[in-house]
């Protein structure tokens, strides 16, 4: 009589306890991958490490997201400018034109002024100044980034002072008094219409917290019956 031999089970102990660590860690990274960006804290744009709202909580709300304003690098589009001319200038018109390497250095370094310019302008651009209704978040760094956090509950006085240069041309600079060592945000240059955001900073800081949380509120209950992202 035929006799079947029942089908074999294997176990921690006949399969070794590689398998058993191998099964393990590709359960824990499936459980990662179904995370959603609500449960880790984060916005959907933590893709983009330099922009500082990717590093804002769930519960954060943004009130003012802007830039330098573009004077700041005013000064190196005309030093850059000055020197491009005068380069072609001599190269054209003063050199002879046997004297090719001269024409080579001046050539090269009119890259040179090129590119620092170009590292002058993606500089600027990528500083960004996020400011929520719990602090203060400043991106800096092309190669490097870092990212300055001051909560408002820090700051003790405001002052904004505009020169003529930045009556004319529409900035000024934002001074941050706190209880603390915050360097960065000591003295902020060059933003742009000062007397908003100087506003909405004293609002954050010295306002009613009840009526800024009703008015979230409200704003909040629009943009979910329209949809949209929540945004003040």
């Amino acid at each position: 009589m035929l006799r079947t031999r029942p089908p074999m089970r294997s176990t921690a102990a006949e399969t070794g306890p590689w398998c058993v660590t191998i099964t393990t860690a590709i359960g824990r990274i499936r459980a990662m991958d179904r995370l959603k960006p609500a449960e880790t804290g984060h916005h959907s744009r933590v893709g983009i490490p330099n922009d500082p709202e990717a590093y804002l909580l769930a519960s954060e709300r943004r009130v003012i997201r802007v830039r330098r304003h573009w004077s700041v690098v005013v000064w190196d589009v005309f030093e850059a400018v000055a020197l491009l001319a005068v380069a072609i200038m001599v190269s054209l018109y003063l050199l002879p034109s046997g004297m090719w390497l001269f024409q080579n250095i001046l050539w090269y370094g009119g890259l040179l002024v090129v590119l620092r310019l170009a590292y002058k302008l993606y500089e600027w651009w990528d500083e960004i100044l996020v400011v929520t209704d719990k602090r203060f978040v400043l991106s800096t760094g092309v190669f490097t980034t870092k990212i300055a956090m001051m909560p408002l509950t820090k700051v003790t006085d405001l002052t904004y002072e505009r020169t003529a240069n930045g009556r004319m041309l529409g900035y000024g600079t934002l001074i941050v008094e706190s209880a603390g060592q915050f360097q960065a945000f000591n003295r902020i240059d060059h933003l742009p219409q000062p007397e908003r955001i100087y506003d909405a900073i004293s609002e954050l800081v010295f306002g009613d917290k009840q009526a800024q949380e009703e008015r979230f509120s409200m704003i909040r209950a629009q943009r979910l019956a329209r949809g949209k992202r929540i945004v003040a």
